[in-house]
Order: structure tokens, then sequence, then C-alpha cells
């Protein structure tokens, strides 16, 4: 005769499974948000959650950031532009986007910060060097004017019958 299984097995077993299934969908959770190129934050007046981009960006671990306030102001559906002071380290310029979210039942936000400090060097050294060409061609167009406005006297005066002597080579002595 073969074992009936106990009605408890399948419910516990069942559960089990569950279980298991939630615990490897947060650990696929985790690494998605912790191994994000921006970081991460999770607030509602209080920081509650930060992934490992925001720990560089802010220069600070989770543990120091968790519980503190973010000190930023933030408008949701709207980009934000942030100078972020970091203990010991340079700054950082990041562009910052909130969402209104909810987090363990309670309304927060959840602030994409991405270091944006690369882009605008650039967009700074552009200026310059655009500034700079500016003055270039100033100066180009100033030097390039002079000869030119010489030679159009100088087209003027022998179409409209100058005396001769105006176009004569300067190295040639006149005779009286």
């Amino acid at each position: 005769m073969q074992e009936q299984p106990e009605a408890s097995d399948g419910p516990e077993r069942e559960l089990a499974e569950l279980r298991n299934q939630l615990s490897a969908s947060e650990a696929r959770f985790q690494n998605v948000i912790g191994k994000n190129a921006d970081g991460i934050v999770m607030q509602d007046g209080l920081i509650h959650f930060v992934n490992e981009a925001a720990e560089s960006l802010f220069g600070r671990k989770a543990d120091v950031l968790i519980g503190s306030r973010f000190g930023f102001p933030l408008v949701a559906g709207e980009s934000s532009e942030l100078k972020i002071l970091r203990p010991r380290i340079d700054s950082v310029v990041a562009e910052m986007r909130v969402v209104e979210v909810e987090w363990q039942g309670e309304p927060a936000s959840l602030a994409t910060i991405r270091d944006i400090s690369d882009r605008k060097q650039m967009e700074e050294d552009l200026k310059r060097s655009n500034e700079d060409l500016e003055q270039f061609a100033r100066v180009v167009s100033h030097d390039l004017k002079a000869p030119l406005r010489t030679i159009s006297i100088f087209i003027y005066h022998t179409q409209f019958g100058r005396p001769r002597s105006m176009i004569r080579p300067p190295n040639v002595a006149r005779t009286a």
C-alpha cells in the first residue's frame, strides 16, 4: 500500500516554493537597482533607500545616508540640476528626476540622479572655444578688410581716370 501525503504537505510545499520565488525575485530586483549607473534615492522627507551609485555620488555610505534628510528640493515630473558637495572629494554636478511612488504603503519620492559633471565641463569648454573662435573671426575680418579697402580704392581710381601717378609702382622715382 502507498502512503497518502498529508494534506498539510501540499500547502507547506507550495508556500515554501512561493517564498523561494519571492526571494529570487527580490534578489533580481536588488541586482538591477543596485547595479544601475544612476543614483537612486527613495525618500519621504527622510532617506529610506540608496543604491551604490547614489553612495558614490554623495560620497557617503548607505548607513550614513539612510535616516537623514535629503536636502534638495524635489519637484515630481521635472528635471533639476544639483551641485553635490562631497566630503573630502570634489563636487559633482548632477541631474535629478523625481517621480511620486509608494514606499511601504506610504507616499514617497523616487529620485534618479545622474552625474553630468563631464558633460557640463565639455559644454564650458565648447563655450570657451566658440568665444575664442568668434574673437579670431573678428580679428581676421578686420585684417582682411583693410587690404580690400585699398584694392577697392585703387580699382575705383583706375576705372574713373585718376592720374597714372597713383598707380605707379612705389619704388619708381618721379620724373619732373
